[in-house]
């Protein structure tokens, strides 16, 4: 993503990168949005699990309930650096 000179010496405190800043989110909302699609698979296997002996429906409900979280927190993180 960034050179690795240029990486450096964001690293090592001499570049504070901004120049690079909206490459670099535009970089972390792909990843992120590519994670919001896997929280909705997720979800969606969540769904179709069968509550009996081995699943409660609470265990079920929490689940679901965190992996919603999960999903609001990454959306808020897209929104924030899609600006």
């Amino acid at each position: 993503m960034l050179p690795e000179r240029r990486y450096s010496a964001f690293v090592g405190g001499t570049d504070e990168g901004t120049r690079d800043q909206g490459r670099v989110d535009e970089y972390l909302v792909g990843i992120l949005v590519k994670y919001e699609r896997e929280i909705m698979e997720i979800l969606d296997e969540v769904d179709e699990v069968k509550v009996g002996e081995e699943v409660k429906v609470e265990q079920k409900e929490m689940l679901r309930k965190r992996w919603r979280q999960i999903k609001e927190i990454v959306r808020k993180g897209v929104d924030a650096l899609g600006r």
